[in-house]
């Protein structure tokens, strides 16, 4: 997810435009849960993993907030 949103970070740079930048995007829902069967994990477990760590990285990247509250 670090790389992610390394990755992001720089096609936000490259845009420019400061009206067209988005906010750092969730993970879709069906990626956590073929993740959650490979690692033979509890879907819910992996959900709040990736939330907090979105959540940090949201809060220290440039001060944005996150828009769309909580996913379930």
């Amino acid at each position: 997810m670090d790389l992610e949103y390394k990755r992001w970070q720089i096609k936000q740079q490259e845009d420019g435009d400061v009206a067209s930048k988005k906010p750092f995007p969730r993970v879709p829902r069906v990626k956590l849960i073929a993740l959650s069967d490979q690692l033979g994990l509890r879907l819910r477990n992996v959900e709040r993993r990736f939330e907090r760590k979105w959540l940090a990285l949201i809060m220290s990247g440039g001060g944005r907030t996150p828009s769309s509250g909580r996913r379930k």
